[in-house]
């Protein structure tokens, strides 16, 4: 009988596979009081291995489902990353272009109140290789400037021009060794001249030891030396310090502009057109004159 079995195994396979698929399809329009002997233990014997089958095709079906469902949503996530990173870069666009105008404003309106004549221009450079403290802007001989101008923002004292080319300039900070400036104590009216230190901070030199000076105190430009107009400001004294067999004082200066954040510059070019009061520039928690 196994020799039969095994020689038509396949034969027996597909017959199995045909009929009790017929045999189930026919059962189910019957009542269960309907159904014979022989057909409650066909049932009793299929019913396992059509389960198995139902469990398997179910699971097939999931699984398509489920996949075809994470192809989808990994697809849809991708766009939304993209679509988010677009925006976040808008915004970021947004706020710096605020940020922008709002110091172009300032500057335009400091410019129209007391410089009438002047040149306003970007920083684009920064030499960080030589041993001076510079920074380079976008105008030149193209708009008329030239070595030796004032440069300044609405904040005080940048520097000057120590190159002109024809579409570019370097100014040499306020902060540089080799930069000074003639200034004045406001309360006081005590003179001096600035000179760069050890960044960010300057120096007042040239000034008595028994001329008065106090920390907060704020210094301004004297004018007389036909570079910077008068009255504006410099920075406030950070520290004072008198020794007792010495003529001067040494006196170290903060600058009220941030020359390591400079963006945006304004270069006189005629500072006798300038007319400035004296209280355009009182820093916060700096001593009245």
């Amino acid at each position: 009988m196994w020799p039969w079995i095994k020689k038509y195994r396949v034969l027996i396979v597909i017959s199995l596979l045909i009929l009790i698929p017929l045999f189930n399809l026919s059962t189910q329009f019957k009542s269960a009081k309907d159904l014979k002997w022989y057909d409650r233990v066909i049932l009793w014997v299929t019913s396992p291995a059509q389960n198995a089958v139902t469990g398997m095709y179910q699971g097939v079906v999931s699984f398509v489902d489920t996949y075809v469902f994470l192809v989808h949503v990994k697809k849809e996530n991708k766009r939304l990353l993209t679509e988010n990173n677009r925006l976040v870069e808008i915004v970021n666009n947004m706020r710096e272009i605020e940020h922008e105008n709002s110091r172009l404003r300032e500057l335009l309106a400091f410019k129209l109140r007391y410089l009438p004549s002047g040149v306003t221009a970007e920083v684009i450079a920064r030499d960080t290789t030589s041993e001076y403290q510079t920074v380079r802007i976008n105008k030149g001989l193209d708009v008329g400037l030239s070595r030796r101008m004032p440069v300044i923002t609405p904040s005080g004292v940048v520097g000057q021009l120590i190159n002109v080319w024809q579409n570019f300039s370097d100014v040499l900070l306020l902060t540089d060794q080799n930069h000074a400036v003639d200034a004045i104590v406001q309360r006081s009216r005590a003179r001096g001249v600035i000179k760069g230190g050890v960044p960010p901070l300057c120096e007042l030199h040239y000034l008595a030891n028994t001329d008065d000076v106090q920390v907060g105190d704020v210094v301004v430009t004297s004018g007389i030396e036909n570079i910077f107009p008068k009255g504006i400001l410099i920075g406030t004294v950070q520290k004072v310090e008198k020794k007792t067999y010495s003529v001067t004082q040494n006196i170290e200066i903060r600058p009220t502009v941030n020359l390591s954040k400079l963006e945006e510059v304004f270069i006189v070019t005629n500072f006798l057109k300038v007319q400035l009061p004296k209280d355009i520039f009182v820093p916060e928690g700096a001593k009245h004159p």
